[in-house]
């Protein structure tokens, strides 16, 4: 992977939780993310990772 400190060393808390016209979203940094990323891609589980935008937000007020 990379430099970054090992899945031992990063910290795990759950991150900050917003609530965007009522999508919960977990409010990250770039950082943040990347600890996440190599930490479920050691694991082998599956995650899904969502980049939100105005768009998805409108569907998600329509579109159940």
């Amino acid at each position: 992977m990379s430099d970054r400190p090992s899945t031992k060393e990063v910290k795990l808390d759950r991150p900050k939780r917003v609530v965007l016209f009522g999508v919960p979203i977990d409010n990250l940094i770039q950082e943040e993310t990347l600890d996440r990323l190599e930490v479920t891609i050691r694991s082998g589980t599956t995650h899904q990772h969502v980049v939100v935008n105005v768009d998805k937000i409108a569907k998600f007020q329509s579109d159940p």
